[in-house]
């Protein structure tokens, strides 16, 4: 075979290969884009929806107390109405579509959490129907003997004395002084009942998402994914919501697997502070000796807030 025509035989086999490398090429930065979009999106969802649950006593100036209760589905209401919104999606149809791409949704109260998901219920026509339900409140307790502990996110404790059948409400480092509880690691207690109720919750949710999503024609395998430990205790210190996104096709193969953490900033106190220096966006501690008493432009609780909205770590004080 001529020098030629084995040049033209190897390019036939060759742009084919190229033309569906730059297809997949081309499909994978799409889909890294939209993943992008819809996790700015999910973010303003939850803030919002931890908003909307504080609505009614935000306006009239009250604190967060046990008489006073969230609203955990008017924060659902909420977060769904500004995701479907955001993505175009607001007719009723569209609304339950999304549904099917949120395995769960936990609302965070001041005491415990509430686990929002897709049950399987029978209709007035007796057909069995998928819907989505709020499900009883998973309190933060735990059993020491005789007293059953109920932790609050603000640092409180309620004891419930099972013999005396009294309750009493301390704060946590009351609770850690007193004679029948001063042994005990009350603070390891607090993070392994608030770890261990909510990974429960969520496998059991998720489990039944994925066999009610794949009746629906949904052929995705929906997973709880992993949370950084600092972002798990940031979102349980505040009442507030979390939410997964998840299967959702990104064109190609690719898929969308997001979760989100928003905080209603009742007991949240910001811990960072946001600065311009030389033209650089820079947050630092709020004990940073490069700032000399110059007031922040703005503050935020987390050094994730403050990467998503273009701040850099100082050099100096290393948030």
């Amino acid at each position: 075979m001529k020098l030629t025509n084995m040049a033209i035989v190897f390019l036939l086999i060759l742009l084919p290969i190229i033309g569906i490398g730059d297809m997949k090429f081309k499909a994978h930065q799409q889909a890294a884009s939209l993943q992008k979009r819809y996790d700015v999106i999910l973010e303003k969802a939850v803030h919002d929806g931890a908003a909307a649950m504080l609505n009614d006593y935000l306006k009239r100036g009250e604190g967060l107390d046990e008489t006073l209760k969230v609203n955990p589905m008017q924060g659902i209401d909420q977060f769904l109405e500004t995701l479907s919104l955001n993505m175009n999606r607001e007719s009723k149809s569209q609304k339950e579509e999304l549904l099917l791409y949120i395995p769960c949704i936990i609302v965070i109260d001041y005491d415990g959490f509430y686990t929002y998901g897709a049950v399987s219920a029978t209709n007035s026509s007796g057909q069995q129907v998928t819907t989505h339900v709020l499900k009883p409140k998973t309190l933060f307790s735990y059993r020491i003997n005789n007293q059953i502990l109920t932790f609050h996110i603000n640092g409180d404790v309620v004891i419930y004395d099972s013999v005396k059948q009294e309750q009493l409400l301390y704060t946590f480092e009351e609770a850690q002084h007193l004679p029948e509880l001063a042994a005990f690691p009350l603070s390891e207690i607090k993070a392994k009942v608030i770890a261990d109720t909510l990974e429960r919750a969520l496998n059991q949710q998720v489990n039944t998402h994925n066999t009610l999503a794949h009746q629906n024609g949904i052929a995705y395998t929906f997973y709880i994914p992993q949370i950084d430990e600092s972002e798990l205790q940031n979102a349980f210190s505040d009442v507030g919501i979390i939410a997964f996104f998840q299967g959702m096709p990104l064109g190609g193969s690719e898929r969308l697997n997001l979760y989100a953490l928003g905080g209603s900033r009742i007991f949240k106190r910001s811990y960072y502070e946001g600065f311009v220096r030389n033209g650089v966006r820079v947050v630092c501690r709020s004990n940073c000796i490069e700032n000399n008493g110059i007031e922040p432009l703005v503050v935020f609780h987390t050094t994730r807030e403050a990467a998503k909205e273009g701040y850099f770590p100082c050099q100096t004080c290393k948030p």
